[in-house]
């Protein structure tokens, strides 16, 4: 099939249609000329050409979302709607799934984001910065900080949710930890 701007055209995806309006494809009935019926009830070709009724103009020109309800990504700032959310993005061929706000949405190292769908459930709450989850750390093992210096303590086993994640440390800024590929 040739597709539209080489999209293969399939059942479930929604296309942005000549009109300014978005269309989801429902079907494929096998007609030869006209295969891909839309939700509005026109038709059109495997080249996403309309057929032509004399009262709308819905020639498929870009796809919005994916037949898996993912949207297409074209850059720019973060979605508002995935704004302390999880996500599942793909970046390239492969497919992330995380708090959308760890994405660095606006920059260029995330050139390859595809598309992107939001998940049921909230992104967990993240520390205010990597300091402060360092003292929580520090205090859960039995640290203390007399204003200058920490001072060790007899060990003590990291309560159960408080065990941190080495990713999730950062001293002196987030600038390494905030990208979708993080460097180590």
């Amino acid at each position: 099939m040739v597709g539209v701007n080489g999209i293969e055209i399939k059942v479930g995806q929604v296309w942005r249609c000549r009109d300014g309006k978005e269309r989801k494809v429902v079907s494929n009935d096998g007609h030869d000329d006209w295969p891909w019926d839309l939700e509005n009830g026109d038709s059109v070709s495997d080249t996403g050409a309309e057929f032509y009724d004399g009262e709308s103009n819905s020639d498929l020109i870009e796809l919005v979302k994916d037949e898996n309800g993912f949207t297409i990504w074209r850059g720019g700032e973060q979605p508002a709607e995935t704004r302390g959310k999880v996500v599942e993005v793909r970046i390239g061929r492969s497919t992330k799934h995380g708090p959308a706000d760890r994405y660095m949405w606006n920059h260029c190292g995330n050139a390859d984001i595809a598309a992107y769908k939001v998940a049921e459930k909230a992104a967990a709450p993240q520390p205010s910065d990597s300091a402060t989850l360092a003292e929580e750390t520090l205090s859960a093992l039995g640290w203390t900080f007399d204003g200058q210096a920490w001072t060790e303590q007899p060990k003590a086993e990291l309560p159960i949710g408080m065990v941190p994640n080495a990713l999730d440390v950062q001293v002196g800024g987030t600038h390494y930890k905030d990208c979708a590929i993080q460097p180590i």
